[in-house]
């Protein structure tokens, strides 16, 4: 019996670091999780910062040119909200493309804007992360979007990409199926979309804000990408 009793307590030692160490690891598991979900979250708040912050050049803008945003006289014939935004630059009103970048986008600024006047390698094709809604002013409908992340289909109404939450890919979403919007009275808003024929789309509160007209068909100023 003595010398059974050692052998009891070194089995029971052993039971002991063993489930201590099955407890430790379901915790740092829980707690690895969480670190991870609230980092992807942050950098979710931190592109709707990003959003608010082009809103406010465009606002800028805007004031400069009576009421007109940087689209109101592109030429080419299918422009885009690279040169649109590039327009900031020219203007002297944003002198670093980090703005038009987020978190878990492929379209990256280099943060080289060039030393010419025109500012021609300020978001060159690749560099921006945002769309813009052509063809509006500031005295268009407040709850009109003006800035969009980038759409797997920029027609309207714009779709974005069922598969592909958080991954680092051309109309992707963020967890939840959600996008950022930025709208014509400066306010950012984290939108839920809806699925549809295996596409994610735009909500009825967008599309047809309550009490207010429907949207119109509008024209959205895609990302170059060439």
């Amino acid at each position: 019996m003595d010398e059974a009793l050692p052998q009891k307590k070194q089995g029971c030692s052993k039971l002991s670091l063993t489930v201590a160490l099955i407890v430790f690891s379901l915790l740092f598991a829980a707690a690895f999780s969480t670190y991870r979900l609230m980092t992807y979250y942050v950098q979710e708040m931190h592109a709707a910062a990003k959003a608010r912050h082009v809103l406010g050049l465009l606002m800028v803008y805007a004031a400069e040119h009576n009421g007109q945003y940087p689209d109101h006289d592109l030429t080419a014939a299918r422009p885009t909200s690279n040169e649109a935004f590039r327009r900031l630059a020219q203007e002297g009103l944003v002198h670093e493309e980090l703005p038009f970048g987020t978190a878990r986008s492929p379209f990256i600024p280099d943060k080289n804007i060039g030393r010419d006047t025109e500012y021609a390698q300020f978001l060159e094709p690749g560099e921006n992360h945002w769309m813009m809604t052509a063809g509006i002013n500031a005295k268009s409908p407040p709850f009109f979007p003006l800035v969009w992340e980038n759409a797997a289909d920029a027609s309207w109404p714009p779709s974005w990409l069922r598969d592909n939450q958080g991954a680092s890919v051309r109309g992707r979403v963020w967890l939840g199926s959600r996008i950022i919007i930025g709208f014509n009275d400066a306010s950012v808003l984290i939108t839920k979309l809806i699925e549809k024929e295996n596409q994610l789309h735009l909500p009825p509160s967008i599309l047809a804000p309550k009490g207010k007209n429907p949207l119109p068909e509008l024209k959205i100023l895609d990302i170059d990408v060439r």
